[in-house]
């Protein structure tokens, strides 16, 4: 019996830029970077991109997996994927990341939305969406303070004030 759709959809404002934010979330192999992802691989490239449009990834947060493959890559603004498989019971219709700069800034919102397929004991829909929210909440806090010293072209920056030698 299917339970009703969920939709987690969060808006955060992050203190780094866009395009660094996006370089850190479409890094699928290294998502072991992120608190509670225990294994992370690239199970098939994108293309033209090897993270791009059609890549899959297969992640696992303990004994939880899921397998996505990314439907929208558009640099350095939206990241869209589609759970294909997962050992969770649930549909998703899809998750969207959208990266909005605003100078050093980025107000980056996640909307996700599954539905419920079945039962597992102290497992419903609310549940999976609650650790699901705060598991983006962590993801974009950590992109951002990974980002903020990164771009596409030049990977990661001494800070102000830092010594190169």
């Amino acid at each position: 019996m299917l339970g009703p759709m969920r939709r987690i959809d969060l808006t955060r404002t992050l203190e780094a830029p866009a395009a660094g934010i996006f370089e850190v979330l479409a890094d699928h192999e290294r998502y072991t970077r992120f608190r509670g992802i225990s294994r992370a691989r690239l199970a098939q490239e994108g293309s033209p991109e090897r993270n791009g449009l059609g890549a899959v990834r297969a992640l696992a947060a303990g004994p939880i997996w899921f397998d996505e493959e990314i439907t929208t890559y558009e640099p350095p603004l939206r990241l869209g994927y589609l759970i294909r498989a997962t050992n969770l019971p649930l549909e998703h219709q899809g998750g969207l990341i959208t990266l909005a700069p605003a100078g050093d800034r980025t107000t980056a919102q996640w909307v996700s939305e599954f539905t419920s397929t079945g039962f597992l004991p102290g497992v419903s829909g609310a549940v999976i969406a609650s650790a699901l929210r705060r598991g983006f909440e962590g993801m974009l806090d950590e992109a951002a303070r990974l980002a903020s010293g990164v771009t596409l072209d030049s990977g990661p920056q001494p800070r102000p004030g830092s010594s190169s030698t």
